[in-house]
């Protein structure tokens, strides 16, 4: 059962999620529009609209993905390993990307006609042309996000436990060296001092005897 803490992680995540994907739409309504009005030439018309949806995904999943991987790697059966987890999350990425890439060229001229309405035949066919071109950068982008989520875990959370035990130690071995030098030179003083308390000894001694 989660604590009120983590419920209020979760609905912040949820809120971050929700207004990121809000923005990311409003950005692909924005190269609807201008793909539907403006435009240097038919050829880069055509590109944008191609375009846009593989910018949208690679842009909206790593943010998804980001989320997920923590608690993967958080939690899981006793005895996994960290490399099986990050196996198994790698081949599920790249599965929905290539799921994505497929059905993003099968649909071709559906988003076509979807994003860029006014397109006339030329430049539809082009549009369509260059989807077939740019699905395979979905997976090429895409298989960069587990790359770009372990190196967050990293950097949030094992960096700074390493950190923490490497100052650890290292304070541990300051305080060993530190001991060490004490020793040495309590053992070099009485290796000096007790000769000198004999030779002043030895005359008291020989004068008593007298």
């Amino acid at each position: 059962m989660m604590s009120g803490g983590g419920h209020s992680l979760a609905r912040s995540g949820l809120i971050v999620m929700f207004l990121n994907g809000a923005a990311i739409v409003a950005a692909f309504m924005r190269e609807a529009t201008i793909a539907y009005y403006y435009g240097a030439s038919a050829e880069l018309d055509a590109f944008s609209v191609a375009f846009s949806f593989v910018r949208t995904i690679t842009e909206l999943l790593p943010l998804t993905l980001g989320l997920a991987i923590i608690p993967l790697l958080a939690k899981g059966k006793k005895g996994e390993s960290a490399e099986r987890k990050a196996g198994l999350f790698g081949t599920w990425t790249f599965i929905v990307l290539s799921a994505i890439a497929v059905v993003y060229v099968l649909m071709g001229p559906l988003v076509v006609r979807v994003i860029a309405p006014g397109f006339d035949e030329k430049r539809a066919r082009l549009a369509e042309f260059f989807i077939w071109i740019v699905s395979p950068i979905i997976i090429v982008r895409g298989m960069f996000i587990p790359i770009k989520s372990f190196a967050n875990f990293f950097q949030r959370f094992a960096l700074p436990e390493m950190g923490r035990v490497v100052m650890e130690q290292l304070y541990r071995y300051l305080c060993f060296c530190s001991f060490a030098i004490g020793s040495r030179a309590h053992s070099r003083g009485r290796i000096l001092w007790e000769p000198q308390q004999e030779l002043s000894w030895r005359p008291q001694r020989s004068e008593g005897l007298r």
